[in-house]
């Protein structure tokens, strides 16, 4: 998946839901999870495993709902 497809899909997510969980059992995309850049929107990693779970991110809209 290319950059702008991946931030488009996010900002269609972030639209319907102010908060998106995003796992990625892979550890693949943290380049393009670093690189992402939305306006209004706060990146959260959780870069190793934390009770079980990871790697993954949050994502999540900041600013009136």
């Amino acid at each position: 998946m290319s950059l702008p497809k991946l931030q488009a899909t996010l900002e269609k997510r972030l639209a319907q839901s102010r908060i998106v969980f995003w796992y990625d059992a892979g550890a693949e995309w943290w380049t393009e999870f670093d690189a992402l850049s939305v306006e209004g929107v706060e990146k959260i990693a959780v870069r190793k495993k934390v009770r079980g779970v990871g790697p993954a991110y949050k994502i999540r809209g900041v600013g009136p709902a």
